[in-house]
């Protein structure tokens, strides 16, 4: 039996998957008109009646309704793309403009961050009424801390577009952004913005964030602190504001990030919870008709206690349509409810594929419905206890097995341990998630409610503890994966080939595999011998710092200021992703005052200059005490704010030579300098980003 025969869903969603990651990443795509939808049933037209295909070729007449589901994919994310909207706010000549609060502002450490809806501007003395997303920064003040979902404020502040990153291989906030169709931002000032003494909240929306910040109340109230309030508040509401990067990287290690993020684990345990409560109910009709509705009520009422985040209501729309189809139908394949779920939460917004909880959430159920009781049946465990730890063994493997490829495309990194951490993770942050339930029922009661809020505060400790003693294992985490997105694909061909020769037998899915494997080794060895070969200076764009790369092959020299050494969380994010990418593993960190220090084969450092290969660096970030001593002609000028005064008198000293303004420099600045000095040829990687110069 054809086993696409089985899954008719899917093969619609894949057409429309299609559609949808076209139109997405491809930007340039002409607006699909809606005579484009005459094609499908011309071309079925023509299958059916005009050519009699003869049984082998009976394929072809499903051809034109795959058509109709791709083409519908690429209509449906034009029809989404809100800065193509006539209404939309870029479109006006703005003085003032009126911005509703779209969530619960988050505090920042000097502003609060706002994701707001510009639902009016003032153009010409007259107020239009617009539609579109936008970013705020605001003053963090008295005032502003007040501000709260729903809230209308009147502003008066230069929007300005979404920035794109300036180093390479930076996290593309910009792309982020505009997947959730907030392309511009504004920073506002407290003489910028006032409130309007209205607000405009959705009251479903309004009371799940009440009760959110309720329920979060009762958690600190009760002595829980520091980084076990972080933890419990991410783990049982899905609030992950107070999550230090500490703890975040702690998680990752060890492959149990998940936990802290309320999904698809947290709502399937709360879904397995009520099922196996409201078998009790009995088989007759009223009681299956009750236990489908309670179990549809105890989904949804997790989600508004949650706060209804995308990725909860995501979960909750997936085990609502299980338990749909299952209500209706017990032979109802798992994979077509699965594929219809995708389907209907993707018509709602189709740029949800795009989210990473998205694509790894839907992957792991369908990991864990294909991979689960196969792996399970390998073993057979007399034990009770010895047989529910295999099977939560057979989920985990199940589930990282078919994430992993994604896994190291978006985060670099593999946990080695991730099979026993979960054996200890998965069934304490369960306990977690009951008690911290359980903690909101009996707050209110003396003594039980502090009793259990202790014992709830060392569980917290104990998971905690429990993570930070695997990430501390020798060989916790392969990290430094650096692998791109046809990498990825060929990985999940490798996978599937591997899993049809275990199913089917057949030698030509292992002969599939191989040769997927071979072309994938084929890739990563020409990517080695290319980058066993690079040589190349990176000035990096980062705001107030001093940052410097020399590579040479998988090799090097990262100069930068003592403070930005020091930032873990700027090293990461800003230059972790490009010696990823590089394959960079021997990294050595300089202070740019210790710089004399330098003795490689590549790089070597006199004074101010720096000679790296064949090239004549002048590094003004030490001040130049005097100008005599600079003896040699350099090709590049790295200029820092250290030798501001010294300026003029280099570009007379060294009229040939490239200028690079570094991140010391602002903008402002930089443009003075040009005007100033329209002769000299000059750079700033504040203005275009990082500057890369290959030798």
């Amino acid at each position: 039996m054809n086993i696409w025969n089985t899954i008719p869903f899917v093969r619609l969603l894949l057409a429309f998957l299609a559609g949808l990651l076209l139109a997405i990443y491809f930007e340039a795509l002409p607006n699909l008109h809606w005579l484009f939808f005459l094609i499908p049933p011309l071309a079925y037209s023509f299958f059916y009646y005009r050519l009699q295909l003869n049984y082998r070729l009976r394929y072809l007449k499903g051809i034109p309704i795959l058509l109709f589901f791709f083409l519908f994919g690429i209509k449906l994310v034009q029809l989404h793309t809100e800065i193509n909207f006539e209404d939309h706010y870029a479109q006006k000549v703005i003085d003032y403009y009126l911005v509703k609060i779209t969530e619960p502002p988050k505090k920042k450490s000097n502003t609060l961050k706002i994701i707001g809806e510009v639902i009016e501007v003032r153009q010409q003395q007259q107020w239009i009424k617009t539609s579109g997303k936008i970013l705020i920064y605001l003053a963090k003040e008295k005032s502003s801390l007040q501000l709260k979902y729903g809230d209308i404020l009147l502003c008066n502040s230069k929007i300005e577009a979404t920035p794109a990153p300036k180093n390479p291989f930076e996290f593309n906030y910009k792309k982020y952004l505009a997947f959730q169709q907030i392309y511009y931002q504004t920073y506002i000032d407290s003489k910028s913005w006032v409130f309007t003494n209205h607000n405009k909240a959705n009251v479903i929306l309004e009371t799940s964030y009440s009760l959110s910040n309720y329920l979060l109340q009762i958690i600190s109230s009760h002595d829980i602190k520091g980084d076990e309030y972080a933890i419990g508040a991410a783990l049982i509401l899905g609030y992950e504001d107070d999550l230090s990067n500490e703890v975040i990287g702690s998680f990752a290690a060890t492959g149990a990030l998940h936990v802290l993020s309320v999904s698809g684990l947290h709502v399937g345990i709360v879904y397995i919870v009520l099922t196996y409560l409201l078998q009790y109910l009995g088989d007759k009709k009223a009681a299956k008709i009750s236990r489908f509705i309670l179990a549809l009520i105890g989904l949804w009422l997790y989600a508004l206690l949650t706060g209804l985040s995308p990725s909860v209501w995501r979960a909750a729309a997936m085990f609502s349509l299980i338990t749909i189809g299952k209500f209706y139908s017990k032979d109802l394949n798992t994979f077509n409810i699965i594929a219809c779920s995708a389907f209907i939460l993707l018509m709602i917004n189709p740029f949800m594929i795009t989210e990473v909880g998205f694509q790894l959430s839907y992957l792991a159920v369908i990991g864990i419905v294909i991979l689960h009781q196969k792996f399970y049946e390998l073993i057979t465990v007399r034990n009770k206890i010895l047989d529910h730890i295999w099977s939560i063994s057979c989920v985990s493997i199940a589930a990282q097995l078919v994430t992993f490829p994604l896994g190291l495309f978006y985060f670099h990194q593999f946990p080695n341990y991730f099979l026993f951490s979960n054996l200890i993770v998965i069934p304490l942050s369960t306990i977690i998630l009951y008690g911290g339930i359980f903690l909101f029922a009996v707050a209110k009661v003396p003594l039980i409610g502090a009793m259990f809020a202790k014992l709830l505060n060392i569980l917290l400790w104990l998971l905690k503890s429990v993570v930070i003693i695997f990430e501390n294992l020798p060989f916790a985490v392969i990290d430094g994966i650096s692998i791109s997105a046809i990498d990825t694909i060929i990985i999940y061909i490798l996978l599937i080939g591997i899993y049809c020769f275990w199913i089917y037998r057949k030698l030509a899915y292992i002969n599939f595999a191989i040769v997927s494997s071979l072309f994938f080794c084929t890739l990563q060895i020409v990517e080695k011998m290319q980058q066993l070969k690079q040589q190349q200076l990176v000035i990096y764009s980062i705001n107030k710092h001093f940052a410097v790369d020399f590579i040479e092959g998988n090799n090097n020299v990262f100069l930068g200021d003592h403070i930005l050494l020091k930032d873990k969380d700027k090293m990461r994010f800003h230059f972790l992703p490009n010696w990823n990418n590089l394959g960079l593993n021997h990294t050595k960190k300089v202070d740019y005052a210790d710089s004399l220090a330098i003795k490689t084969t590549y790089l070597r450092a006199s004074g101010s200059y720096l000679f790296y290969q064949n090239k004549i660096i002048l590094n003004t970030a030490q001040e130049i005490a005097k100008l005599q001593h600079l003896i040699y002609k350099p090709e590049i000028v790295i200029l820092n704010h250290n030798n501001s005064k010294r300026f003029k008198q280099l570009f007379k000293l060294f009229p040939e030579a490239v200028f690079i303004c570094d991140g010391t420099i602002s903008s402002y600045y930089y443009r003075n300098l040009i005007h100033k000095n329209p002769n000299i040829n000059m750079r700033s990687v504040l203005t275009e980003g990082a500057i890369t110069i290959k030798v």
